[in-house]
């Protein structure tokens, strides 16, 4: 616990991962991570430049549902596109650290608290995704569990069980919306 609070408040550790984020999106059409401004940055200030746009309270409340619909597919594609394809998850993904223009575009704040993958951890995240989304196999789903310690080997859970209950958590990718 405390190398992860001495991490969040090191404003060198969030500047580089903010360098990531900011990088891999670079040019991105409705993706916007600011970048750091080093000379005024430090390990315990940390400069970005301006970043405007409307907070989300004010979007939940008064936005179309529209327009809340496309910042959503873009939160979304920026989850999983960090994930899959940069091998990053920033850790603090709440409302607070976004800020929203029209037409989907979301600009991303707060990169404190990044976790990085390793291409086999990644790999571990796609096999368990086709397993239990594209081949619906509860039992390799399992195995795939217990393999990364999500579930305690010799849990009794059948395979069946395992879709029942894990399967909650890729519904949305199941339907057709």
């Amino acid at each position: 616990l405390r190398d992860r609070l001495t991490e969040e408040l090191d404003y060198r550790v969030e500047a580089k991962n903010q360098r990531l984020f900011a990088e891999f999106y670079r040019h991105h059409p409705f993706i916007h991570v600011p970048d750091v401004v080093d000379d005024l940055s430090s390990d315990r200030v940390l400069t970005t430049e301006l970043a405007t746009g409307t907070r989300f309270a004010e979007v939940a409340a008064t936005w179309p549902q529209e327009e809340r619909d496309l910042a959503g597919e873009t939160i979304y594609r920026f989850v999983f596109r960090s994930l899959y394809d940069a091998h990053a998850f920033n850790g603090d993904p709440h409302p607070g650290n976004y800020l929203f223009e029209k037409g989907g575009k979301v600009t991303f704040l707060d990169f404190g608290l990044v976790k990085r993958f390793t291409p086999d951890e990644v790999d571990l995240f796609e096999s368990m995704v086709r397993t239990i989304v594209l081949e619906r196999d509860g039992d390799r789903f399992r195995e795939l569990l217990e393999g990364a310690n999500v579930l305690k080997r010799g849990s009794g859970m059948t395979g069946e069980e395992v879709l029942d209950y894990f399967g909650y958590y890729y519904e949305f990718v199941l339907r057709r919306e």
